[in-house]
């Protein structure tokens, strides 16, 4: 199930309707159990545009939330960690991950054109630091 989902996310073999939040949340945690934040973040983000231009979204692709939830996830990644124990212990991420992200970010800059074209790093304070995340990739 894990990679069948990760490839259909790659591929944006994706159903309309069918790629909620949380499956975002889980695409996102499986890259970062393979790749690097860096790298994951960049893949991430480029099969999330493809399913937004797939079914002639591509306004939806948000680049500061997008990189901004990623920098959150990989911070609180665990790799010895399960999924379910992941998305249960994380319930700002899983419930309410715009109000997160206002912990950040003011809703004037979090919702402006040039953060939803391109990465803006937040305005009220920073992202948390990547912790221990290259351990979990042996770098």
């Amino acid at each position: 199930m894990t990679t069948q989902f990760l490839q259909a996310f790659r591929c944006a073999d994706i159903e309309a309707g069918q790629f909620g939040h949380k499956d975002h949340v889980y695409a996102a945690w499986l890259m970062l159990r393979e790749l690097p934040l860096d790298r994951a973040a960049v893949e991430y983000a480029e099969c999330i545009k493809r399913i937004a231009a797939k079914f002639a979204v591509p306004g939806k692709f948000h680049a500061t939330i997008t990189h901004a939830l990623m920098v959150i996830i990989s911070n609180r990644f665990d790799a010895s960690e399960t999924w379910e124990r992941f998305w249960n212990t994380n319930k700002d991420i899983a419930n309410d991950a715009m109000s997160l992200l206002g912990v950040y970010y003011t809703k004037e800059l979090l919702y402006s054109g040039a953060a939803r074209s391109r990465y803006v790093p937040p305005d009220l304070k920073p992202l948390p630091a990547k912790t221990d995340i290259q351990n979990a990739h042996g770098a």
